[in-house]
Parts: structure tokens; sequence; C-alpha cells
């Protein structure tokens, strides 16, 4: 769940995504105004795709996210089969292209959404980290 670079055009038709935004914006500002729910010192917890995400949003928004857990997900998508990969979940799951997303897999915002590059990033937050995973 990050904000994508260009429109992606799926089974759904066109969408520019901004999952980072509401995420971290637009849903917070609504439940602080409407439900009394602070803003800050809450957790993103994620299963899959959204494992790694819950870890990038806590390492880039370190006051609202001091706690990330990680089930079950692709930790080095910027890596080796990662880009691959991805492509090929996004096609299955709605006609989706990577690239819509974080561009050619040489752009920076590969490097950026991928959590085992952001572990300096979460130490220095000194953000509680778990993460879960089977072994086969």
């Amino acid at each position: 769940y990050s904000d994508w670079y260009n429109a992606g055009c799926g089974k759904a038709g066109w969408t520019t995504y901004k999952w980072e935004t509401f995420l971290t914006s637009e849903l917070p500002a609504y439940l602080s105004s409407n439900k009394q729910v602070k803003p800050t010192g809450s957790a993103a917890v994620g299963l899959s795709m959204a494992g790694s995400s819950a870890l990038i949003l806590a390492a880039y928004h370190p006051d609202q996210f001091i706690y990330a857990g990680s089930l079950s997900a692709l930790l080095d998508p910027s890596q080796g089969m990662g880009p691959s990969l991805i492509g090929l979940a996004m096609g299955d799951a709605g006609g989706y292209k990577a690239s819509d997303m974080w561009g050619p897999k040489e752009d920076p915002a590969w490097q950026r959404n991928d959590p085992s590059l952001q572990v300096s990033r979460l130490v220095a937050n000194n953000t509680r980290v778990w993460v879960y995973c089977g072994n086969g």
C-alpha cells in the first residue's frame, strides 16, 4: 500500500492509487475528528503484500506507527525476483502493471518501498517490529 506513480489500468478501470496518503493523512484526520482516535502511537500490521507496507509505513511515519508487524510478506521486493513476482501478482489480482505502481524496476521507488533496505530507518526510529513467516 503506497502512493502509485501512474494511474493503473486494471479490470476496474483507471485509478491513481494514493494508499500511503490515505493511510497516513486522510484516514487519521477523519478518525481524529470524528471518532476521537489519536493520530500517533499506533501499529501498522499487515498480511502478505500489506506486511511489507506495514514496515514501510512505520519507517517513514515513525510518530504515527511506533509498532509494525509483517505476516508472511515479501520483505525484499526490489531484490532478485521481487519485481517479477510483484508484476505477476498484480497482473493476476486485477490486470495491473508493477511499473504503474513504482516505475521501472531501476526506479528509486522500488528501494524506498523495500523493507529490507529500510531496516536502519526502523532501528533509528526505535520502531518495535514483529515479523512472522512460514518455513515452506
